[in-house]
């Protein structure tokens, strides 16, 4: 149980304050993006989870292994399609409401310029994300190649 008032652990209280600006609540259902889309227009943004969970799916090698994990508070999604490549990787869904704070590329130059410390902050959240998601697919990666070996 995390023991913050807010929901990014490495950010601090006053960070929290000035994104929650870019706060927008989404109805249960909601498609934030579909794998395969352009990660352009509000898609091409970093999206952390306030409250409520996000539903991460991705139809894997060929459409043959669906690969679904849920999201909370305090973790962030579309973190490749903004980083890495033009699409995203993966479909996002709102699973219940859910209150994202929005953080596009001209959201994070401004918290650059204003709050530095923040920013980087933030960064170290996302970096800790990315980590951590490196590691559940390495895991399921494992899972799957003894699956095979097993057989």
């Amino acid at each position: 149980m995390k023991t913050h008032p807010f929901p990014f652990e490495t950010l601090e209280p006053s960070d929290w304050d000035s994104l929650k600006a870019n706060s927008q609540v989404f109805p249960n259902g909601h498609v934030f993006f579909r794998e395969g889309e352009s990660s352009r227009g509000i898609e091409h943004s970093i999206f952390g989870i306030c409250s409520g969970s996000v539903a991460i799916s991705s139809s894997g090698a060929g459409g043959r292994v669906p690969i679904v994990r849920t999201l909370g508070p305090g973790e962030f999604f579309g973190l490749v399609g903004f980083l890495a490549t033009e699409q995203h990787t993966a479909t996002c869904q709102a699973a219940g409401e859910t209150s994202v704070v929005v953080l596009s590329a001209d959201v994070l130059k401004k918290l650059q310029s204003s709050n530095p410390s923040a920013h980087t902050r933030l960064l170290w959240g996302c970096a800790s994300q990315l980590a951590k998601d490196l590691r559940a697919c390495n895991q399921r990666l494992l899972a799957a190649m003894d699956k095979l070996h097993a057989a």
